[in-house]
């Protein structure tokens, strides 16, 4: 798979992010990591990951597959947090997952996950991150789904430069939905270099960052939002030329369990570009 910059940084990565928020699905350790090589094998050179996600597994495994593939870069986050803690034994993982969705229907928000923005936690949160990852540096820091009015702009700002002259980050920026980075985009100290943001094809979200002439760095959210509105037997292919097509200058989020899909997708990026 070819490789952009991402735009206003010297970032190069694959032109197909391979995200692994949905790689909890897979119970088996043995299957998320035959999936996380099975990207890597089909030219993703850039992975997204979170402290949410896997409850904090996500990032460790993800360190077992960095640790050998230097060339392999990273996006994490912090600010979002899984309810029951980072990184729960095996069988207490398959507890909160049974729970979960047992009580979905009646108690949608019982175990949600949730916000905090306290400049201490979010420190600890970067030193558990290098950890979990096994690197001195992480390339894209994003605060995950940012909240206006819980972030005192200038202490972040302080500690994400910090971070970046201590060369334990690279890059920081904002991972959202456009209504919670619209007004970060409104302020005059700009807590982001890197824009990572939900769009879709049917309601077009991003077009708030085009026509504020903000070039498309990384999107992220389209196949889900097609299977929301029930297009389950979307042509993979077809729909990723229209993707492509839409953020023409960036670099797109994809998620997938299933190895074929992965193949096709990583197949024909370079065929329809």
């Amino acid at each position: 798979m070819y490789k952009i910059e991402i735009p206003n940084t010297n970032l190069k990565v694959s032109r197909l992010i391979f995200g692994t928020a949905s790689l909890i699905k897979n119970l088996s350790v043995k299957n998320q990591l035959y999936i996380l090589d099975c990207a890597i094998q089909n030219g993703f050179s850039h992975f997204d990951t979170a402290p949410l996600y896997g409850f904090g597994s996500t990032e460790k495994l993800l360190g077992d597959i960095l640790k050998k593939k230097s060339k392999i870069t990273v996006t994490t986050k912090v600010g979002l947090y899984p309810y029951h803690g980072l990184n729960p034994s095996t069988y207490k993982l398959i507890y909160i997952r049974t729970i979960q969705k047992l009580t979905r229907k009646n108690f949608p928000n019982l175990y949600k996950p949730f916000l905090d923005f306290d400049i201490k936690k979010a420190k600890k949160s970067l030193e558990n991150s290098l950890k979990n990852l096994q690197r001195d540096c992480i390339d894209i820091y994003m605060i995950h789904e940012p909240c206006f009015n819980q972030i005192n702009i200038l202490e972040w700002k302080n500690f994400l430069d910090n971070s970046v002259k201590e060369g334990k980050i690279r890059y920081y920026g904002l991972a959202g939905n456009i209504g919670n980075v619209a007004k970060f985009i409104e302020d005059k100290k700009k807590l982001f270099n890197i824009l990572q943001v939900q769009d879709s094809l049917e309601n077009q979200e991003a077009d708030y960052l085009i026509k504020k002439k903000i070039i498309l760095q990384i999107t992220y959210g389209y196949f889900f939002s097609s299977l929301i509105n029930k297009a389950e037997k979307v042509n993979h292919i077809n729909f990723l030329k229209k993707i492509l097509s839409r953020n023409s200058t960036g670099s797109i989020i994809i998620s997938s369990n299933n190895p074929k899909h992965i193949e096709d997708l990583s197949a024909n990026v370079n065929f329809i570009n």
